[in-house]
């Protein structure tokens, strides 16, 4: 079998470790789905990179991990959100060893998502941005902040001229309804407005690229388990 690489999102993570070093609670980004893959004979690497860091510089930490397990082999990458985006900046400008077979992304904001736009241009606001990635860096969040500029549709717009889409791939997207006190209720209204379905992070037709495999009914965090 083919491993399977699975690169997370933003402020994403491959395992936590929270409370005594004795009796920790362990969380997993991909909730449950590494352990049936594994159970069936699947090779499966959970990477981890810089959780805030820019596509560019996420990409190369990604390459630096698989190449540490899977020098020289064929691989399948799976990648959740902006996870979508690293691989595909992996597979089309970074020299590997290793050869990505197929890539499926899951609720990648390929276009950019208009949450980000409106967060950085309307409540942030442009000139407090540097003041922001000054305080993303000063509390340890890794990577400094450098990707939010990047989400923003005008920024994907330009990736998008620059990074073809590699070995690809099948895209799946999500779309929910989010109730009053769902967490997602405001991001989720401003992108409908905009652009319609969406999983309350990213729309559906910013997910759908390239070879597109479906819809599910769920939000953005419940697509990894």
């Amino acid at each position: 079998k083919v491993p399977l690489v699975f690169a997370h999102g933003l402020f994403g993570f491959d395992q936590l470790a929270l409370g005594p070093k004795s009796m920790p609670l362990i969380f997993n980004y991909w909730r449950g789905i590494t352990e049936v893959l594994k159970e069936r004979g699947t090779e499966v690497l959970v990477a981890r990179v810089p959780a805030s860091a820019s596509i560019q510089e996420r990409a190369e930490a990604l390459r630096d991990v698989i190449e540490r397990h899977f020098g020289g082999r064929e691989i399948n990458l799976i990648g959740h959100s902006m996870g979508g985006l690293d691989s595909r900046y992996l597979i089309s400008r970074l020299e590997t060893s290793f050869t990505v077979k197929s890539l499926t992304t899951i609720a990648t904001p390929h276009r950019g998502s208009p949450f980000a736009d409106y967060m950085l241009q309307q409540v942030i606001g442009k000139d407090n941005i540097p003041s922001l990635l000054s305080l993303v860096r000063a509390v340890g969040i890794p990577g400094g902040g450098k990707a939010f500029e990047q989400l923003q549709l005008a920024d994907m717009a330009k990736f998008n001229e620059e990074v073809s889409g590699g070995a690809c791939c099948a895209r799946r997207c999500a779309d929910s309804t989010a109730g009053f006190l769902s967490e997602f209720r405001i991001p989720h209204g401003i992108i409908f407005a905009q652009e319609g379905p969406n999983d309350g992070l990213v729309s559906c037709s910013s997910a759908e690229w390239g070879e597109y495999r479906g819809t599910l009914a769920a939000n953005h965090l419940e697509l990894i388990g």
